[in-house]
């Protein structure tokens, strides 16, 4: 940031406090520029200190309302899946957000959410908080963090519902989404700060290979029934091996015959012979999945 941008900083804004609980939620440090009139503020709504930020809207003399749409965003948590289900769909966004908003002042349902994202975050990345061989202190801090930045979005939108903003504007659309990044990217900064450039690095990979490590988990699956599972070196490398060989699809990777060729050196036969079947159940999962959709099917004249 230069000095110019510097000088329009805004301090600090006051804390919002969650009704009831008395649970005081910082907001983000204010980023518009002096000339800027702010419209959005963004408010946290997990546990750890962040200041509000503000959203510029070109249109600021006028205040757009939220109007209904079916188009809701992804819920974040299991909790807010459930809140968001007890409403309409003609409800929209406008109803979602509502409801949220209200929830949040609701102190037994702020802990459920914390408790059901810290669980979330412990299932999604329990495998790498072994690889990285790092303090208990710092894999809490890491913890913390990434539960931060899966709020990032939801916090925007919870944001920008409360206070009337259309999201369906496509200026305010826009600046959602740099809001959103930012907020991300900030945490990941303070990620990287907190765990090192090493262990940050592997974050980034292991985020990268999701589909590749959720085949070669259903892959060890199968090995688990014959009481021959991949050991955790195994595991590693045949994901890596994954990520170089295999064909991406959806949220999986389908194997090729490199994949088995280049497997043959860190698997045992055995393991090797049930990547192959395994492979083969992938490519009739595909056929059928082509030939009931219609795909490849003649054309009628």
């Amino acid at each position: 940031m230069n000095s110019n941008s510097k000088n329009y900083l805004i301090a600090f804004l006051a804390c919002t406090t969650l009704a009831g609980a008395g649970l005081a939620l910082h907001q983000r440090q204010l980023l518009a520029e002096a000339k800027t009139a702010p419209t959005l503020k963004v408010t946290q709504s997990n546990f750890s200190p962040r200041h509000a930020q503000a959203l510029s809207d070109s249109k600021a003399a006028a205040t757009p309302q939220v109007a209904n749409t079916t188009d809701t965003p992804p819920p974040s948590s299991a909790a807010e899946a459930n809140g968001r289900a007890a409403a309409t769909p003609s409800q929209g966004r406008s109803q979602w957000g509502a409801r949220m908003a209200e929830l949040m002042k609701d102190p037994e349902f702020v802990s459920a959410i914390k408790v059901e994202q810290e669980s979330r975050i412990e299932n999604r990345y329990g495998a790498l908080f072994k690889q990285l061989n790092l303090s208990a202190d710092k894999i809490a801090s890491l913890k913390s963090l990434l539960v931060e930045r899966e709020n990032a979005r939801r916090d925007v939108m919870a944001s920008a519902f409360a206070q009337k903003l259309d999201p369906r504007d496509p200026d305010t659309r826009t600046q959602l989404r740099e809001l959103t990044n930012q907020l991300e990217s900030e945490v990941d900064t303070n990620i990287k700060t907190a765990i090192g450039d090493t262990a940050y690095s592997q974050l980034e990979t292991y985020k990268a290979t999701q589909p590749q490590r959720s085949t070669v988990s259903n892959f060890n699956d199968k090995l688990a029934l014959s009481g021959q599972p991949l050991s955790d070196s195994q595991l590693q490398q045949l994901t890596r091996i994954l990520s170089e060989t295999g064909t991406v699809n959806g949220r999986s990777v389908a194997i090729t015959d490199q994949t088995i060729s280049v497997a043959r050196g860190v698997l045992m036969p055995a393991q090797v012979e049930t990547l192959i079947k395994f492979q083969t159940q992938q490519a009739a999962e595909q056929l059928i999945e082509r030939k009931t959709s219609g795909e490849g099917r003649p054309r009628e004249n």
